[in-house]
């Protein structure tokens, strides 16, 4: 069982390391199409994670990032 564990274990660690660079692959020179991207997100406590996902995205906008929009949870 122990065996069967960690294999399952390694597999995904194995996984996490092909997404990541998957991701970043996908996303290689591609900013001329990355703009077209729209984020959309609601930030339901309004508290600190919130306004850091704002904070962080102002400081990163620019012509090749993509757009992240913020709804009302109300809506």
């Amino acid at each position: 069982m122990a065996e069967a564990l960690s294999t399952t274990s390694s597999s995904r660690a194995s996984w996490r390391g092909m997404r990541n660079s998957f991701l970043i692959g996908v996303a290689f020179r591609n900013g001329h199409r990355a703009h077209a991207l729209k984020i959309l997100y609601v930030d339901y406590a309004g508290g600190i994670i919130g306004q850091s996902v704002r904070d962080a995205y102002e400081a990163m906008r620019g012509p090749t990032f993509p757009t992240l929009e913020q709804a009302s949870p109300d809506a």
